[in-house]
């Protein structure tokens, strides 16, 4: 009888602590969708949010699509884009493969020993486990995903004992959480844009959290008059973008003549079939230069470019001329209507050769004439 009582609580505990284990684990599963060219791609990803992280054994993850009207064909996985599980040479675990029918299709995680003792650990971060793909037959319509029966089609297992050959595996779907798929693709997602002067330039820094379609930024500047509502936009550079891409991506540029006083910068984020939209503005005050001013320049002597930097406190015209030691002209550097401001000007010699060069600005009744040398 007391050998009977020690094997029910026995029982017991290990119920018990199934049970509890059960209560800890608890996950995520979603799709990250882009839209690229002709083709609609969709990661699914998964990750865990319990107390205690699990080991995966083989399941099955599962998207509906509409059929009609038809807005997609050809099923596929994208193979270049395999999540980390994938890999059929491991013996640890077999691959990631397609299955698909009329209106669904979707991924089945299969590890090698099936429900036994191997699988992989699901972590804390988001993990892509591998990426579907659809031909798009109609532009003009949304995905219209949505998960194909959960419980049933959609299943998710973990290892029971991880280690233990023929230890056997446990449907936890039912602690999942799986996040509907949005009606769309994810969008150029920007998430911060600022501007910092850094000596005489002006840095500006900007993040996206995803992108769909990016085929880069157009930097535009304005400069405030005198009168506050009157500014004049114009582009000043351009960043190439990454395309699609469902984690952060860091841009930046340097505005190295930016005119004194108030400030103003956008991005004008353009897809590749030309679709555009702006950002917010972003703000900054530049000192203004006191006086007229031009700086030796730097490096002296050089080989083959050095730079060239004046100064400017009122809008003036100014010309900036390059001469030989005999006084003839070699180049016009400026030769423009400029604003208040600094302005760094680089001068490329691979034309010319060693010697005494002389550099002049002339800026209304501002004249200054300085020497450089160069050395090949």
């Amino acid at each position: 009888m007391k050998h009977l009582t020690k094997l029910l609580v026995c029982m017991f505990s290990l119920l018990l602590t199934a049970q509890l284990l059960e209560a800890a684990i608890s996950y995520e599963v979603r799709i990250a969708q882009t839209k690229n060219g002709n083709y609609w791609d969709m990661d699914i990803e998964i990750r865990s949010t319990g107390t205690t992280t699990f080991v995966l054994s083989t399941s099955t993850f599962f998207l509906d699509y509409p059929t009609s009207p038809a807005r997609f064909s050809t099923p596929e996985k994208v193979s270049a884009n395999d999540g980390p599980w994938d890999a059929q040479s491991d013996a640890d675990y077999a691959n990631v493969s397609l299955a698909s029918g009329t209106g669904y299709l979707g991924l089945a995680v299969e590890f090698a020993g099936g429900e036994d003792d191997n699988g992989q650990v699901v972590p804390s971060s988001w993990t892509r486990i591998g990426t579907l793909r659809l031909t798009i037959t109609d532009q003009t319509k949304t995905s219209g995903l949505s998960w194909r029966l959960i419980g049933t089609v959609t299943q998710v297992f973990r290892l029971t004992n991880p280690g233990v050959s023929g230890g056997g595996s446990t449907d936890i779907t039912s602690l999942g959480t799986f996040i509907s798929p949005d009606d769309s693709p994810l969008p150029v997602e920007l998430t911060s844009f600022t501007a910092l002067a850094q000596g005489n330039n002006v840095v500006l820094n900007w993040t996206t959290a995803t992108e769909v379609n990016n085929y880069g930024f157009e930097v535009e500047r304005a400069a405030v008059n005198n009168q506050p509502l009157i500014k004049s936009w114009a582009k000043i550079g351009f960043v190439e973008g990454h395309g699609n891409s469902n984690s952060p991506k860091e841009y930046s540029f340097t505005d190295l003549n930016p005119p004194s006083g108030k400030v103003k910068y956008s991005l004008k984020q353009i897809d590749f079939d030309g679709k555009f939209e702006y950002s917010q503005i972003v703000e900054i005050t530049l000192e203004t230069p006191v006086n007229f001013s031009v700086q030796q320049n730097y490096p002296n002597p050089f080989n083959p470019t050095t730079k060239i930097s004046f100064s400017i406190p009122v809008q003036s015209f100014i010309t900036l001329k390059v001469f030989d030691i005999l006084g003839r002209e070699i180049e016009t550097l400026v030769n423009e209507l400029k604003q208040p401001g600094y302005y760094d000007i680089e001068f490329d010699s691979r034309k010319l050769t060693s010697g005494v060069y002389i550099y002049q600005i002339q800026a209304g009744s501002f004249r200054d004439i300085k020497k450089m040398l160069l050395i090949r």
